[in-house]
């Protein structure tokens, strides 16, 4: 089973050899890199064609800047391999990761998303391990149950079958916010899920140009694409009876995932319209609804602020946290990359 590993690149000259490497460096041997280089400005393909372009398993494509989505999906077009395996261009694969992508996807061919337990590191030494309660390779039952509770699923830690590719489609293009997310929900909707209890992919959440920034300078002037999507599949007919009960309660989940952390990037004004519609939000986060409107009404932004970081704070964290199946160790570690 050949797999092709799709690496979006845009100004992350510091981080790609080292996120390379990683890939070269996997114990499962079949395998094609396609790294798109969506119009960067930095040194980072010169230098990438330099310490690696001799491996002939490596495929560099230049396109001017059209966003992360096209990168993604020029890649998957350029694709050979049966699976398609995801990384970001800042992240990095420990040995073993392709290799249980491909026993996941080898024990359950009615999979489309495949996807293995990984590691996030965050700002002064903070890791979380985020995976779920199974041993070794397992089908999810339910994905939007365990998924609205804890992200399970990260890009650099996931994969898709080519075949389902071609019928579903890539990712949306033009999506400021929240593209991965609707990507996911997509292909969980139309096929089971596939999943590596692993600890194999490592996410490097302490980047720079980060979450943070991402929320700071891309917040949607429209409603977010999750939610439109939820409301194409309650229009349409034919799909409308075969939705998941827990997808509303998913979508609710992670648009308010998204408002937090926009309030925290300082897009109070915008979160608060979202907080208006009802439609978010299920009897489970009302109240957390209501609460967070009426902050952002009445606390001065900087306290608001505050008081959400240090709500989401590692030392507010329990060490090990399982809900719903999903498994998240937070611990310390004593170096940064």
């Amino acid at each position: 089973m050949k797999i092709s590993v799709v690496i979006p690149l845009y100004n992350k000259a510091n981080y790609i050899v080292s996120c390379i490497t990683s890939v070269l460096a996997q114990t499962y041997e079949d395998f094609e890199i396609i790294v798109v280089d969506d119009g960067s400005t930095d040194e980072g393909v010169d230098t990438l064609n330099f310490v690696c372009g001799s491996d002939p398993r490596l495929k560099v494509i230049s396109q001017p800047n059209s966003g992360v989505s096209a990168a993604r999906n020029r890649g998957m077009n350029e694709a050979q391999g049966e699976i398609i395996a995801f990384l970001d261009a800042d992240d990095e694969w420990m040995l073993n990761h392709l290799e249980n992508i491909a026993e996941a996807a080898t024990a359950y061919p009615q999979a489309a998303l495949i996807g293995a337990g990984y590691r996030r590191l965050g700002s002064k030494g903070y890791v979380a391990e985020v995976t779920i309660d199974c041993r070794g390779a397992c089908l999810i039952k339910d994905y939007f149950r365990m998924a609205a509770h804890a992200n399970f699923l990260t890009m650099s830690s996931s994969a898709v079958r080519r075949s389902i590719y071609e019928k579903l489609g890539g990712f949306a293009v033009g999506e400021p916010l929240g593209e991965d997310r609707a990507f996911y929900a997509k292909y969980a909707l139309c096929y089971p899920v596939a999943y590596h209890s692993a600890i194999s992919a490592i996410y490097h959440n302490e980047v720079t140009d980060g979450a943070m920034s991402t929320y700071k300078n891309n917040w949607p002037d429209k409603e977010p694409l999750l939610a439109r999507q939820l409301r194409e599949w309650r229009q349409d007919k034919n799909r409308s009876a075969a939705l998941p009960a827990s997808l509303d309660n998913y979508v609710a989940n992670v648009l308010y995932e998204y408002i937090v952390i926009g309030v925290m990037a300082g897009q109070s004004s915008r979160a608060k319209v979202l907080l208006k519609d009802k439609f978010f939000f299920g009897r489970n986060l009302r109240r957390k609804a209501k609460a967070l409107y009426f902050a952002i009404c009445w606390l001065p932004e900087p306290v608001l602020r505050l008081c959400l970081r240090l709500s989401r704070s590692r030392w507010m964290q329990k060490k090990v946290t399982v809900r719903d199946g999903v498994i998240q160790r937070c611990i310390k570690r004593k170096s940064a990359r």
